[in-house]
C-alpha cells in the first residue's frame, strides 16, 4: 500500500468553502474519487467529492490525473480522506491523502525482464533518454552513474513517489507495472 498527499485543484469553483464554513468539511472526512472521461478539459479528469454529502470539492491536478484515473478504473484505491484544510480568509486549499494498492517491489524485481536487464547496464557517466514507446513521450537526464540512476527512477516510479511529476506522468504505468513494454533507456 502507498499513500500520496495531493492538493485538490479548482476548489473555488465548487462548494468546498461553503462546506468548510458550515463545519461540514473536516480533516479526516472521507472523499470519493470519480473518473470523468467526458470532462471537456481533460479526459483523465478525476473529481474529488465529499462522501457524506456528495458535494464536489474540485479535481485531482491535471499532471496526476492519468495515474489516479488508472487507479480508480482498476479499483486500486483503498481509501481517500481530507488530510488538511488551509484557509486564511483569502486562499482556500484542500489536501487529500490517497491510499492505493501498489506493486510489491521485491516481487516486481524478481519477475521483471527490465529489472534483470538493468544489471547489464553501464555504471558510467552519461546523458540518457527514457522513452515511453506507447506514447513517444521522452525524459532526458544526465548522471554520473547510469545504472544507479535508472534503478532509482524505476524504484520511484513503481512506488509512485517520483519527485518529477512530468516524468511520472510521461512514463505511464501499464496496468500498474513499469516494464519492458512501457519504457526503456535509449
Amino acid at each position: 500500500m502507498a499513500n500520496q498527499k495531493i492538493q485538490v485543484k479548482g476548489v473555488f469553483y465548487y462548494k468546498g468553502l461553503d462546506c468548510y464554513r458550515k463545519g461540514s468539511l473536516l480533516c479526516g472526512d472521507s472523499v470519493l474519487l470519480k473518473h470523468e472521461p467526458n470532462n471537456k478539459y481533460d479526459r483523465h479528469a478525476v473529481a474529488v467529492i465529499l462522501r457524506k454529502n456528495g458535494e464536489m470539492l474540485g479535481h485531482i491536478p491535471k499532471e496526476l490525473a492519468p495515474r489516479i484515473a488508472n487507479f480508480v478504473l482498476n479499483n486500486k484505491i483503498i481509501g481517500t480522506e481530507i488530510r488538511n484544510i488551509d484557509y486564511d480568509g483569502k486562499y482556500f486549499n484542500i489536501f487529500i491523502t490517497v491510499k492505493y494498492d501498489s506493486l510489491n517491489d521485491t516481487t516486481y524485481r524478481n519477475n521483471s525482464i527490465l529489472w534483470k536487464q538493468l544489471s547489464s547496464l553501464s555504471d558510467s557517466q552519461c546523458v540518457y533518454i527514457l522513452k515511453n514507446i506507447k506514447n513517444n513521450k521522452c525524459y532526458v537526464g544526465s548522471t554520473k552513474n547510469f545504472k544507479d540512476r535508472i534503478r532509482s527512477h524505476i524504484n520511484a516510479l513503481i512506488k509512485n513517489n517520483h519527485t518529477n511529476m512530468l516524468l511520472a506522468t510521461a512514463i505511464e504505468p501499464l496496468e500498474g507495472r513499469y516494464n519492458e513494454a512501457t519504457f526503456w533507456p535509449v
